[in-house]
């Protein structure tokens, strides 16, 4: 269990600062192609296609970080109304059922990226550089793992309050540090 929170704690730094850089490259390649079209009648060929692939990027990575301070979207009527134990065995099923969709859907989406690195497709042109397609999709897989393991570190959390051992812990990021 240490290895996986040094590991989600590692990874979390990554994210936020890979999110930070992304959302900054985001607003000036898109500021910088309001300007140029706007008053120079020109623009960036390549922008556009990278702007709406980062939003992906960051779409997935956003959701990874919602997951590791729990606060994704979700329907939570057992946590409300059962005894402690029981909220977290009732969570403990519902992580379950997520962590193995998660998996599925990077383990597919892992041989989607496979299949497009076979055809070659090119994403976008810059000069003689090509960027292949599959770069921008790589998201995919590395995102439901991501999550995957941000449900895993949840699961075992729960179930060492399930089990008594240890004491019901808010995920990091909920109080005092800074999201």
């Amino acid at each position: 269990m240490r290895f996986l929170g040094r590991l989600n704690a590692i990874l979390l730094g990554v994210e936020r600062v890979f999110l930070v850089l992304l959302f900054s490259l985001m607003i000036g390649l898109a500021f910088s192609q309001i300007i140029m079209r706007n008053v120079l009648s020109v623009g960036l060929t390549w922008a556009d296609p990278l702007l709406r692939n980062a939003v992906l990027w960051l779409g997935f990575l956003g959701a990874s970080l919602a997951t590791q301070q729990d606060k994704h979207i979700k329907i939570d009527l057992a946590g409300r109304y059962l005894k402690p134990k029981a909220a977290a065995a009732a969570g403990i099923v519902t992580d379950l059922f997520t962590l193995v969709i998660c998996l599925l859907l990077s383990d597919a989406s892992l041989t989607f990226v496979r299949n497009e690195m076979d055809f070659h497709d090119t994403l976008v042109s810059i000069g003689q550089f090509e960027v292949p397609t599959w770069w921008s999709q790589v998201i995919l897989p590395v995102g439901f793992a991501l999550i995957a393991l941000r449900i895993l570190v949840r699961m075992m959390r729960r179930f060492g309050e399930f089990s008594g051992h240890t004491a019901p812990a808010e995920p990091p990021g909920r109080s005092g540090e800074g999201a």
